[in-house]
């Protein structure tokens, strides 16, 4: 008796399951013959505004490995932090707005940040930082969040930044940080820095206004609204001629007078940080529902790194005879992140160097060149 109604129940199931597929290609059968109705054609910012909200983060990021924050044109063979953090909103299938993605600093290749802010539209009510850090690269971070209003900027509503360029001891000990200070206060203030600054043709003009310069034993930090091409690692580099006893302090008002860029080396990128964003009024800040991932992730980051320090200075260590002193001929000097220019020539003072092509030439003969090329 158990076996016929056990048969029998078998056999009604799989009756059920069958018709149950006939009644389903049935009904898509059905649908397939109805013609479809026009669908009124919306962008998809229309589509997506009462889901999306504007989300402010702050990111962490080691620059070495980057080509840049800002994305470029080809991702593959040259990554972006932009790009990357693109690429994990994908993952994540977060529902978001690539277009409006704003950043406070477009920082160059190599340079690194702490308190770099972005902002996009995205899905609200989400555990942003732990969704997002999962697809992130170990060097870049999503460190906090914030609501912000539709129209938030990074860029155009930041206050100001400010950037810290990081000394390594070996650095350090051949400066003397109280010259570096005293050339350092003739910064502050409104100047023109076309000699202290890359060539771009979107610049307008080259005037902007340094609030806070520091010199530290560890590091020097810059204040300002806003900073041009090049203009913090330029800055540097001649405060390492001063600091080396190459230049005088007087030798940075020389330069802001002249408003032409002479023939210098520039300073490495990579102990360049972006410390700091302000806005007005202050962004509030929201952390990870797990702030010990990010602090383990960081402190073993660290641990990494100084293990390759440890081993890079047991390599210097063994190196016999050991160097001491300068060589008789020649001069060094100092780039930042332990490097240097070393040449057997004189030293030839800065204001005596060749002068780059005034800016304001440059940029007549680019739109000549235009001109040109439409004709």
């Amino acid at each position: 008796m158990w076996r016929r109604l056990l048969g029998w129940y078998q056999t009604h199931r799989e009756l059920r399951d069958r018709i149950a597929c006939l009644e389903t290609q049935l009904a898509a059968a059905t649908v397939a013959n109805v013609p479809k109705q026009p669908r009124s054609i919306r962008p998809p910012s229309a589509r997506r505004s009462k889901s999306l909200q504007r989300i402010a983060f702050k990111v962490a990021y080691v620059g070495w490995p980057f080509y840049g924050f800002a994305r470029h044109a080809n991702e593959e063979q040259y990554p972006t932090v932009q790009g990357r953090i693109l690429e994990a909103l994908q993952e994540t299938r977060l529902e978001h707005d690539p277009d409006t993605f704003s950043l406070a600093g477009r920082t160059d290749t190599g340079v690194s940040g702490v308190g770099q802010v972005v902002a996009l539209d995205m899905q609200a009510n989400v555990p942003y930082l732990d969704a997002l850090n999962r697809f992130l690269p170990d060097t870049i971070r999503l460190m906090a969040w914030a609501p912000v209003s539709p129209t938030f900027n990074a860029r155009l509503d930041c206050r100001s930044r400010t950037y810290r360029y990081y000394l390594d001891p070996l650095t350090a000990r051949t400066l003397d940080v109280a010259q570096m200070q005293r050339a350092a206060d003739f910064f502050l203030g409104k100047h023109d820095f076309s000699a202290f600054c890359r060539f771009s043709p979107s610049q307008k003009h080259h005037i902007r206004s340094i609030t806070a310069i520091r010199v530290r034993h560890d590091h020097v930090e810059i204040k300002a609204p806003s900073f041009l091409w090049h203009q913090v690692r330029c800055m540097m580099s001649i405060l390492f001629l001063i600091g080396q006893g190459f230049e005088s302090p007087l030798l940075v008002c020389d330069l802001l007078d002249a408003k032409l860029k002479r023939d210098y080396p520039l300073a490495d990128p990579r102990p360049l940080v972006l410390h700091s964003c302000e806005y007005n009024p202050p962004l509030v800040w929201q952390a990870a529902r797990q702030p010990q991932r990010l602090f383990q992730h960081w402190g073993s980051y660290c641990s990494e790194q100084d293990t390759h320090a440890w081993i890079a200075r047991a390599c210097l260590e063994s190196i016999q005879p050991r160097h001491t002193g300068k060589a008789k001929d020649g001069y060094s000097v100092v780039l930042g992140a332990g490097r240097s220019l070393w040449t057997t020539k004189r030293y030839t003072p800065v204001q005596q160097r060749r002068a780059t092509e005034d800016y304001q030439s440059k940029r007549k003969k680019l739109s000549k060149s235009n001109k040109d090329d439409e004709g």
